[in-house]
């Protein structure tokens, strides 16, 4: 268990970070070159397939566009159209 001097030590720490890194100006920002990019294309996605769970639609949109094997995200709209009895 932590006690509350560990604690008010901890968040200093959290602060102190946050201050150094705080930052003043748009000069200050570095962006991704393709950042811009997939943003514009995801958020095409969002507005033409118009989910229920954005959330879980997000995190399906960006295992596909990451190439990560594995099963549709619960919840995502990819999920709910698996055919009955696959699994």
């Amino acid at each position: 268990a932590t006690t509350s001097s560990e604690s008010k030590q901890s968040f200093c720490e959290k602060q102190t970070r946050m201050e150094v890194n705080r930052i003043f100006s748009a000069e200050q920002i570095e962006v991704h070159p393709e950042l811009p990019g997939m943003l514009k294309e995801y958020t095409k996605a969002v507005i033409r397939e118009n989910p229920k769970d954005l959330l879980a639609f997000s995190a399906e949109y960006f295992r596909k566009k990451a190439d990560i094997p594995g099963e549709p995200v619960p919840g995502s709209q990819e999920s709910n159209n698996k055919p009955e009895g696959s699994s």
